[in-house]
């Protein structure tokens, strides 16, 4: 017969193992699984970009960072977003405004700009290391 005491204990360990594993996730550090590395950082913010590369071409692209606003978030992830798929060696010659038009953001007002600006430095820097 088991006994309650022992269904508590299965269910504690259990939830330990769920702990760590979900730990390990968010502690692991990204840059084992990613190429390239770059970031950038201006009044405050700080944005980190990594891109994986495969055969020339970008395979996948994920950032993160520090104090990021909302509006640096979302125009790094519609960047990025934009980059999968091409070529590295395409990516590397482009102009500010060539990312803003690859993306859909060339209609951004000076502002925003400013903040693309921030997340394209930090991509640029990522692929000057591919």
């Amino acid at each position: 017969h088991k006994l309650i005491c022992d269904d508590a204990m299965d269910e504690m360990v259990r939830k330990l193992k769920q702990r760590s594993t979900i730990l390990k996730h968010f502690t692991r550090d990204v840059s084992d699984d990613y190429d390239c590395f770059g970031r950038s950082e201006e009044c405050g913010e700080q944005i980190a970009v990594y891109l994986k590369i495969k055969n020339g071409t970008l395979e996948d692209a994920v950032f993160g960072g520090m104090n990021m606003s909302f509006i640096l978030k979302a125009i790094a992830d519609i960047i990025l977003d934009a980059m999968v798929g091409r070529k590295v060696e395409e990516l590397k010659h482009m102009k500010r405004e060539d990312w803003l038009s690859l993306s859909g953001l060339e209609h951004l007002d000076p502002t925003k700009r400013d903040v693309a600006y921030l997340a394209i430095r930090a991509i640029e820097n990522a692929l000057s290391q591919c």
